[in-house]
């Protein structure tokens, strides 16, 4: 085999795995306005929870971030899930959106009810 022809198979496996990357699959969101709690659930299947896992999850209240949360490891193998405190009116519209390392981002909404 070339020279050539090594380097061209060396690069196509080294970036390979990205494509079988899986970005977030899922994001539910529930908000207890008596316990003015946001409950995040991130669905993300990974083999490879030390390479391959949710980098983060933003939370915005009618557009303004209102916190982040960021991860080096993802300690279970299908999903991420997180409580925060926020204290949101009828009609606001809290956004969550999360990034793996790997693959792109996913987003939802919820209108506070």
């Amino acid at each position: 085999m070339s020279r050539k022809n090594f380097l061209i198979m060396l690069f196509i496996l080294e970036f390979s795995g990205a494509a079988w990357a899986v970005p977030p699959s899922k994001i539910e969101l529930s908000y207890d306005p008596e316990k003015k709690n946001l409950h995040i659930e991130v669905d993300h299947v990974t083999r490879k929870n030390r390479k391959h896992y949710i980098r983060y999850i933003n939370v915005y209240q009618n557009d303004a971030e209102v916190k982040s949360f960021h991860y080096v490891v993802q300690e279970q193998s299908s999903s991420v899930a997180e409580d925060l405190f926020l204290e949101a009116n009828k009609a606001d519209v809290v956004r969550v959106k999360a990034q793996c390392t790997e693959s792109g981002p996913k987003e939802e909404a919820l209108v506070i009810p």
